[in-house]
């Protein structure tokens, strides 16, 4: 769904390149970067692509960001749980085998 907003606020501009543009900004809402930095990162990267459209593109992607029409990229349920659990299950084991001992 977030694809469709993203090759709207595109447009007729890129209607050649449009799906992997889109796919390519979708990409770039995934990397590992906060706040103004992601937003920087996203300007620069994109600057070439857009021109003189780039600003009011990002400005009004992270407007949508922030409404929460968007969670994220989906992640490999692998990775999910090697954090989630790795995390919680080694230090609740951890915790209890100490506090047998």
């Amino acid at each position: 769904p977030f694809k469709t907003w993203v090759e709207r606020r595109l447009g007729a501009d890129f209607a050649d390149g449009l799906d992997a543009l889109s796919d390519y900004v979708l990409d770039l809402i995934g990397k590992d970067l906060e706040g103004d930095a992601h937003r920087s990162y996203m300007v620069r990267d994109l600057e070439e692509m857009l021109g003189d459209s780039t600003h009011a593109f990002v400005d009004a992607l992270f407007a949508e960001l922030t409404r929460g029409t968007w969670t994220g990229p989906k992640r490999s349920p692998t990775r999910g749980r090697k954090r989630g659990r790795a995390g919680s299950a080694d230090d609740d084991d951890d915790d209890d085998d100490d506090d047998d001992d």
